[in-house]
């Protein structure tokens, strides 16, 4: 039964690439393209620049990435608040049985201790600085779109890549500061309001700009359009495998998914920004 309904997500996923792909959709990978084995290790990790590189044989556009601080203040990608899920010892490989928060070590504690998990060991990497990241992103040709709430996580994306990278996160009054100094895409993350309510919040951002959502229930026709045909994008942020064709019919212009493809090659989207 597991194995057929993992059959019919890997259909339903080529399915809405495809269409994705037939309606020019911006289509970002979450975290990277990542991938896991049948016991649950990952194979490529996520937020690592492995997944940087398979995004961009895969064909997609960008990724997404989270950006936290270790104890020292330095800026590092990864997106839980500690290494459990995502990390190993890196002197024996050996799992993580209490918690370990990235706010409690430095950088140094990070860089030495602990390393990505990967049942491939060449994979075996240490978590990664937002530079390294990025430079990842830039290597590959591929576009950032950094979820973070870290005022130098965007200006250091700024230096590296001018306005071509994403801003992705809350906050009209934030989003408008970020404005003032790059002309980059912004991507609002909301949770609630009417297509004219969410209009108002874009318009006060100004430039190019979008809403982005995992409340799937908001995006009708009728409220994809609103924004649409203003000159906004929507992008349907980490939809189930339905929800995310749904809204694709009814006329998103982003896609941020974990689900991937098993071919090695799709026929990249056009860019419009």
């Amino acid at each position: 039964m597991k194995k057929i309904f993992a059959i019919i997500l890997l259909l339903t996923a080529f399915t809405n690439f495809a269409e994705a792909q037939k309606r020019d959709i911006h289509v970002f990978a979450h975290r990277g393209c990542w991938s896991k084995n049948a016991q649950g290790e990952f194979v490529i990790p996520e937020n690592s620049p492995a997944a940087v590189a398979e995004a961009r044989k895969r064909g997609y556009e960008g990724i997404e990435c989270d950006v936290h601080l270790t104890k020292d203040s330095v800026m590092v990608i990864l997106h839980d608040a500690t290494l459990n899920r995502t990390a190993r010892r890196a002197s024996d490989y050996s799992k993580l049985e209490e918690p370990v928060r990235l706010k409690d070590i430095t950088f140094e504690e990070l860089r030495r201790d602990y390393v990505l998990e990967s049942e491939d060991p060449e994979l075996r990497t240490p978590i990664p600085t937002l530079e390294e990241l990025l430079d990842a992103c830039r290597k590959h040709k591929m576009i950032p779109m950094l979820h973070s709430a870290l005022w130098e996580s965007y200006e250091v994306a700024q230096k590296m890549f001018g306005n071509k990278w994403i801003c992705f996160t809350g906050g009209v009054e934030y989003m408008q500061k970020v404005r003032k100094f790059s002309d980059c895409m912004i991507l609002l993350s909301i949770n609630d309001g009417t297509a004219e309510e969410n209009l108002n919040r874009l318009k006060a951002i100004g430039g190019k700009c979008g809403i982005s959502t995992m409340k799937y229930h908001l995006y009708t026709p009728e409220f994809c359009k609103t924004l649409t045909d203003a000159g906004y994008h929507v992008q349907a942020s980490i939809f189930p495998p339905e929800p995310e064709k749904e809204a694709i019919g009814n006329g998103i212009t982003y896609l941020l998914t974990d689900r991937v493809l098993p071919a090695r090659r799709w026929k990249r989207v056009k860019t419009r920004h």
